[in-house]
């Protein structure tokens, strides 16, 4: 299927990975996913039942790492109707932004190596995903599945 990448506008094929993670979501009803565009290499939010890409508020462009125990994604803002948080890896999502900083409070508790993906900013978060995790963070993240 034809897919349109946002961030460099270029349109392209999906892979046959693609295009089976898309119908996946469909099916789990998910409205935004994490597709990575074969030309620039960035990744962009997809809402798989439009094939558009996901709406994203610009007062609310910030991304945070997803705070779901297991998860590598990232959570961005999506500005349909109704409002929500959502990460495009796992699809689990937040009806607001409090809900989305009382579970990465949570997973930090958890697990404190969470806590270098997060800077704290009062009773919020402030995002880190424009830089780099730490080389270890996917690897602790996917060893959460084995000491819950």
């Amino acid at each position: 299927m034809k897919l349109e990448c946002s961030k460099c506008k270029s349109e392209f094929q999906s892979q046959p990975e693609q295009s089976e993670f898309i119908a996946q979501s469909r099916k789990k009803g998910m409205t935004a996913i994490m597709i990575e565009c074969p030309l620039c290499k960035k990744h962009f939010l997809l809402n798989p039942f439009t094939k558009d890409a996901a709406k994203t508020h610009p007062e609310k462009n910030a991304s945070f790492r997803c705070p779901k125990i297991g998860c590598t994604g990232i959570v961005s803002f999506i500005s349909d109707k109704p409002e929500f948080w959502g990460c495009g890896e796992c699809g689990s999502v937040w009806p607001t932004e409090t809900s989305l900083f009382s579970d990465i409070n949570k997973i930090i508790k958890s697990f404190p190596h969470r806590a270098k993906a997060y800077i704290k900013n009062g009773d919020g978060y402030t995002s880190t995903t424009e830089s780099l995790p730490p080389l270890d963070y996917d690897s602790n993240v996917f060893s959460e599945l084995h000491r819950e």
